[in-house]
Parts: structure tokens; sequence; C-alpha cells
């Protein structure tokens, strides 16, 4: 895990200032590769000794895989040169079946990366498993190649400023290039504050700054200036997933594929932790390591001051019961509220929830009390399993759509029973999904338009994939790398496996979906976990008492930082007066107004008035 920085001029070159900017970008991410750092200058379609440079590529370093300075970067291999962030978990079943032919100088999973590139162009990413976001200069064909996982887990940005192109792992990198200047831009703004929608598009927050697509490859000729765009991977139809698998062979399968993708998830040199917060996601990460691929992992559990929000109990019944080595850190929410600007300077971008601050807090926790590198978390498995419980009611609206009553009955029954997700309906939440209710509360905002349609979509796999691709995933990821990078740790995600999730969005409904219960296939899957875990009722994720705040002093601070700051009234997007009205009547119980709305507003009021 590392951080990058690509700067390409296509005509002319670069002065010293910017050369300099450049490498002020680099150690603007110095948390990102504490380790060790590199840049490569030189010049394309020129001479190389005696022209100036026009290419440049800097590297930050998190060693992880292979330690010596060998595997440093930029990386160079016959006349390839590459920054990498990420890792490629399946590099040593590639290095062994694939590129035998090449000699090999370092462990790395670094030189695998480059040498498949070299054998196999563009069309080696596909073969990747992992996260990355990399920049190799070509300088046999004269190119310059992108590219970025998947699944958004690895950032990269990107920005023009007239025939030159600059890629960064973090938007305060391109903020340090010399003549930059940036504006916020307004859709932005506007989905965010409408929707909670973050990260779901190539927009920014900054009209000067686009997000370098997911499953992408970008290749830039040199000569030519032309930039060409290659789709490298993409879901593959449900037929072909599910291939040869019978239905009574679905759960082992999935279960097969976990374990898998875990195995190749602890490949390190350093030590690696798993993060166990008491839900069902985690704890199968936790048991599945300890009983069947290394049992001396450690588990880290962060437990909240406030007993409504910790998940202790369930902690302790699967510690207890399994034997799993854990350590336990105290966590006092409260501090969330001191590190607003922080984050904000760590995240670049507004974020939707004090969790995201606690989130920040707990990675520094986290790297403070014990200087783990590694861990592993659960991120994903909602997304990939149906786990949310949007995911539940939009099942029982289409059974209604398509008039199978009994089924729809039946299904919102067992939930009732069960004490699951039924009986946790908050319209507040929910809002955002019912179009004749999306904008009652936000009458603050005068403006936004018909925003997205998130109600809309063909059937729960195609819902899935937006999920994964645009509308969760991509913005969890966002605020976890950040979070997590800031204090040098890298976090790996075995629920976002490729074949993880290609299997899963196209496994039927029923299966995922069923008895009243979320995640069925997970709990059939993991049957080593105690009771307690596998069908506990409630779902807390990592949470924070922002509810209970925005009644007492984070409504206030609110309403006191509106009153003197109007950045956002001043773009004519919030009318202040009536925001700080909607602030008091959510502190007097008005139904309709959600906490998160709220902060929303607040927090992007803020990051307005730092820029």
């Amino acid at each position: 895990m590392c951080g990058i920085f690509a700067a390409v001029r296509l005509e002319g070159h670069f002065t010293e200032s910017e050369i300099q900017s450049f490498d002020t970008a680099c150690e603007r991410i110095a948390h990102r590769g504490p380790d060790a750092s590199g840049r490569l200058l030189t010049c394309h379609g020129g001479d190389v000794d005696a022209d100036p440079p026009n290419l440049y590529l800097g590297h930050r370093r998190l060693s992880i895989l292979d330690l010596d300075e060998a595997a440093n970067q930029p990386f160079s291999r016959d006349g390839l040169h590459m920054v990498y962030n990420g890792e490629v978990f399946n590099y040593l079943e590639l290095a062994s079946d694939r590129f035998s032919e090449f000699p090999f100088e370092t462990s790395s999973d670094t030189e695998v990366v480059l040498r498949a590139y070299q054998k196999y162009g563009a069309e080696c990413f596909a073969q990747f498993n992992g996260m990355w976001a990399l920049a190799i200069y070509d300088a046999r064909r004269q190119k310059l190649v992108l590219a970025r996982d998947r699944f958004s887990i690895k950032p990269l940005y990107m920005m023009q400023m007239g025939d030159t192109w600059y890629f960064a792992s973090e938007i305060k990198q391109l903020r340090a290039v010399q003549g930059a200047r940036f504006t916020p831009d307004i859709g932005s703004i506007h989905a965010f504050l409408n929707q909670a929608l973050i990260n779901h598009q190539a927009n920014t927050f900054y009209q000067e700054v686009k997000r370098f697509p997911a499953m992408h490859a970008l290749e830039i000729d040199l000569q030519s200036g032309q930039l060409s765009w290659h789709k490298y991977w993409d879901y593959a139809p449900a037929d072909e997933a599910l291939k040869g698998i019978p239905p009574e062979r679905i759960a082992t399968h999935f279960r097969d594929l976990l374990i898998d993708s875990l195995r190749l998830r602890l490949r390190s040199d350093v030590p690696v932790g798993t993060l166990l917060s008491g839900g069902l996601d985690s704890s199968a990460i936790s048991t599945l390591i300890h009983e069947h691929i290394k049992p001396d992992v450690m588990t880290f559990s962060v437990v909240s001051d406030d007993k409504a929000f910790s998940e202790e109990p369930f902690i302790d019944a699967l510690v207890l019961e399994k034997g799993i080595p854990n350590e336990k850190l105290r966590f006092h929410t409260g501090l969330a509220m001191e590190h607003l600007d922080t984050v904000l300077e760590m995240q670049d971008e507004p974020y939707g929830s004090l969790a995201v601050v606690a989130q920040y807090l707990l990675f520094q926790q986290i790297k403070r009390e014990t200087g783990i590198t590694v861990l592993l978390s659960g991120q994903g498995a909602d997304e990939v399993l149906l786990g949310y419980s949007k995911f539940f009611f939009f099942e029982l609206r289409s059974r209604l759509k398509q008039m199978r009553l009994g089924s729809a009955v039946g299904m919102a029954a067992a939930s009732w029973r069960k004490g699951t997700t039924v009986r946790d309906f908050d319209l507040r939440e929910a809002k955002r999904y019912l179009p004749w209710a999306r904008k009652r509360g936000q009458d603050y905002l005068p403006q936004g338009g018909a925003g997205e349609a998130l109600w809309t979509f063909e059937d729960m796999r195609s819902r899935q994939m937006l999920d994964i691709d645009h509308y969760s995933v991509p913005a969890l990821t966002q605020y976890e790398d950040r979070n997590s990078m800031a204090a040098s740790i890298e976090v790996r995600l075995p629920f976002l496996d490729f074949r993880i999730v290609d299997f899963l969005v196209n496994v039927p409904v029923e299966y995922k979906l069923r008895d009243g219960w979320t995640k069925h296939l997970l709990r059939e899957a993991v049957p080593e976990l105690p009771d307690a875990i596998s069908w506990r009722r409630d779902k807390k994720g990592f949470t924070t008492p922002e509810a209970t705040w925005m009644r007492g002093e984070l409504g206030a601070e609110i309403i006191r930082y509106m009153s003197t700051h109007r950045r956002l009234e001043d773009l004519g997007i919030v009318d202040n007066g009536a925001f700080c009205k909607a602030v008091e009547s959510y502190r007097n119980g008005a139904k309709w107004i959600s906490h998160g709305d709220l902060f929303r507003v607040y927090i992007t009021e803020r990051w307005l008035s730092g820029l």
C-alpha cells in the first residue's frame, strides 16, 4: 500500500518550480508511505540524457511485501517504469504459472505486476486479484498506461491543465501543482446534500478533478496525445457465474471462495490482524481465519465507551468460545467532535457522518497502541450479500409489483416474528429511496434538480451492481482508505474479492434473503459462529450517538456556525435561515428531518470555508 503521483506534458517540458511542486505533491501523502520515497524524471519523445524532463513518476512506499529496498519504486525493468499503490494478492500464482520465463529479482508483487504488463499489455489487469492504482511509463512504445482496480478500493484522481495530465492518489496532491486553481462542483454538492451521494460518478467536489473509473485502464499515446480507454473486466452473466454449481452447493461454494480470499489476503511480510466488531461479517472473517488458515492471527476490537453502541458482549461471545486472540481498545466517541477539520483535511471532500471521524480516530488508536500495519475488514459484505435493510424492502416491493402477494406477506411476517428488518424501519432514513418523500424535511435546499432515481432498478442483481459500482462501495472505500492510510495502515477487503462479488451478485435473491433474515447465505456458510452472532437481530455497524448529539451540543454548534458562515447560501444551494429552523425542528422532535441530512450541510459549509 502506497501513494503515487504522475505528470506528463505532451508538448514542452517541466520547469524547475513545477518539478518542486510535484515533489511537494508526493510529500503531502507521506502518511501513505512512510518507509521509502522515490521519483523518476525523464523525457519522452526526445533525448533522455540531454533534454529537460516532461514526465514525472513519484512514489511513497508502505513496505508490506518484500521489505528490501530493491522493491522500492519507481520500479523499472526493460524500458518499463512503474509506480503502484495496492496489492495483487495472487502474485505468487501468476509468477509461477504465467511468467516463469522472467528472471525475478525480488519477492514483491510489484515485479510480477510489471512483468504481467510486459507480457500481456493492458489485458493483464483482468488476471489480477487485488486492489490497485498504478501508472506505467512504457518507453518502448511511448505510452503512459494507468489502471485502477475493479471496485474503487484504491484511489486514483486525474486532472488536465492544457497539454499536461496529472494523476494522484489523493486530491490534496493535485492542489500542490503549480498554477492549479480549484472551483467547487455545484452538481456534486447538490447530490451530496440532497441524496447523500458521494464518489458515485466521475465528478468530484472540485470541477477540475475527476475520479479515474474502476475496472478501466487508460493508455495515453505520448506521440499523438490520443487517449484510449479500455474496460478490462465486467460482471459475468448469471448462467456463466453459476455454471456447474447445483443449488445445494451454493453455500459451500461461497464458503470455499471466502476461505481462499482470506488465505490470499493474509500474505504479508509484516504482521496482519483483523478488525473484529462483533458483527456478522467481521466475526465470520475472524472465525474462518482462526479455525482454517492461521490460528495465531490477532484480532482487534474497538469498544465504545457508550454502552448503547458497544458490541462488547458479542465480541466476548466469539473470542471466549473460539479462543481467538483478541486485543480490545477503548474508544471515546466524544472525541469525534474535536477532529472534524482534521478529517476534512484527510478526506479532501465532505463526508457523510461523524462515524467517518470516529473511524479515523479508531485507526489512529490502533496504530498508536499496536503498531499493526495490515488489517482485514468486512467492508463490502452488505452490498454483495444483501445486508442493508433497503434490499429487504426493495425485494418486498418487487414481490408486490409482481402480484406475489402471499410471498410478500410471508416475507414481511417472518421478519416481524424474528424481530429483524421490518421492525427496524425508519422513515427518515428510508426517504431517499421514496420518490414521494425524498424532499420532505429539506425545505432549506431551494434547488437540486431531479437527482438520482435510487429507487429505480431492473432487478436485484442490477441494484446490487449499482451499489457496488456507484452508490455505496465507492463512498465507503474512499472513507476507509483515507482514514486507514492516515495512520499508515493497509486495509484489505476479502468480501470484495472479484470472484466472490461476481458469484454473489448472480446468486438468486432467496439464498441471501430468507426466513426474515438478511445475509442468510453467510449465516449458512459459516456454521462455526456462535448462535448469538449468527442469528442476532440488530445491526449496528460502526456508529456514534449522532442523533443524540444533534439534539444537544452538536445541534447548538451547527446553528452557531451556520449563522456566521454562508458559503453555501452565497452559491444559492442552502437557505441558511430555513436550515437553522430545520435544526431546531429536529431538536424538537420533527418526524421528517434526518440528523444525517443536517450534518451533511454543516460539514459541507466547513469544507467550503477551508478552501
